[in-house]
């Protein structure tokens, strides 16, 4: 009946619609852009994330329409696959003549891919996997729990967190984030390695990590290393990643047992929304004194980020009047938001002040 009323001759939509039915947003031209340029100009990896339904197959559809004749392209979708077993489809997809017996030898795979490259690169040539998808990757998703810690895969879903009864008992700052990021089905495709990588000020579960002083895991051909996670954002979307590392784990320290949890999101809805402003806090109160305290927010500075001097301002204090205000104060000067479509910077600011001061009168003694 559509096609009659629109005057059409084909279906514009099928699995995925037609790229040249593709009306290009501002973000879609943008991503479009980048891609085009990485094939004509840059060369390297270039990711490309989005949500469900966002149109991320019909721009990658659009970039293949444009690329250019010296591009040769490899198509990899969803691969569920070990290592080598990637490697070597990859292999298979330009041509490069593995064998079987190449499977479990990443090593030498990587070599013929890397000699291909080589000779790409010198005749002109540009090489183009389409999609290497992290998704298929199990190696990549999965929660392991010991007597000193949790380590959670950067491929673990948050609705691989919300089902787990060893988050719920042990982290469950995590637990509750996980119940804020999008629907169900946002839930069980979002990636705790996607939602920290992306660097987003208004992430849901960074918050939580940072007052559990998690640790990151990044890995390379070079071998792995950890860094504090309250050291792995330096600005907006930018973080300290090396070109060719890849996030592997976050390690949570199971230590907070005996700490006050705090966790509270303020958004337009509970869920399916993206945070004005997030603050989380664990603290070992004793007799009314602050002998220890970790503070994060979303969306009051360019990253989730640590309130270390906050932190500093109660730290050894009473929990009374005159320290919930000097509280405030310093929230305030050390919070940096901006103004954006969801909200204003002293909105954000305020309400940030306020989430503390909540906390804080929880964990005043109780008058008998």
């Amino acid at each position: 009946m559509y096609l009659q009323f629109f005057g059409l001759t084909e279906k514009p939509f099928a699995i995925t619609p037609d790229p040249r039915y593709l009306y290009l947003s501002g973000r879609h031209a943008d991503a479009l852009a980048h891609l085009v340029y990485g094939i004509n100009e840059a060369g390297g990896f270039i990711q490309l994330t989005g949500e469900v339904g966002t149109g991320k197959t019909t721009t990658i559809r659009s970039l293949l329409a444009r690329a250019p004749k010296s591009a040769e392209i490899a198509l990899i979708l969803n691969p569920r696959l070990s290592a080598g077993e990637f490697l070597r489809s990859l292999c298979e997809e330009l041509g490069l003549g593995a064998d079987d017996s190449d499977d479990g030898d990443t090593k030498n795979l990587v070599d013929i891919l890397n000699r291909y490259l080589l000779r790409a690169h010198a005749a002109g040539r540009r090489s183009v996997p389409r999609l290497v998808s992290l998704w298929g990757i199990r190696e990549l998703r999965f929660i392991e729990s010991s007597a000193e810690s949790v380590a959670i895969g950067a491929g673990a879903t948050f609705r691989d967190l919300r089902a787990h009864a060893g988050i719920a008992q042990h982290l469950p700052l995590v637990a509750k984030a996980a119940s804020w990021i999008g629907s169900i089905a946002n839930q069980s495709r979002a990636t705790v390695g996607g939602n920290l990588v992306n660097g987003s000020p208004a992430a849901d579960s960074s918050p939580a990590f940072l007052v559990y002083d998690a640790e990151i895991e990044l890995v390379s051909v070079h071998g792995s290393r950890r860094i504090p996670y309250s050291d792995f954002h330096t600005n907006y979307k930018c973080n300290c990643m090396a070109p060719d590392e890849l996030l592997f784990a976050v390690h949570v320290p199971l230590r907070f047992a005996q700490h006050r949890q705090y966790l509270r999101k303020v958004g337009t809805r509970r869920a399916m929304a993206i945070s004005k402003v997030a603050l989380a806090a664990t603290a070992i109160v004793e007799e009314g004194v602050i002998r220890e305290i970790l503070l994060a927010a979303a969306s009051l500075a360019a990253f989730p980020t640590r309130l270390y001097q906050t932190e500093a301002r109660l730290l050894g204090e009473p929990v009374d009047a005159h320290t919930i205000e000097a509280a405030r104060e310093a929230m305030l000067v050390e919070s940096k938001p901006i103004d954006d479509i969801r909200s204003t910077a002293e909105y954000r600011k305020r309400v940030g002040a306020n989430l503390l001061e909540e906390f804080l009168l929880e964990q005043r003694p109780e008058v008998g």
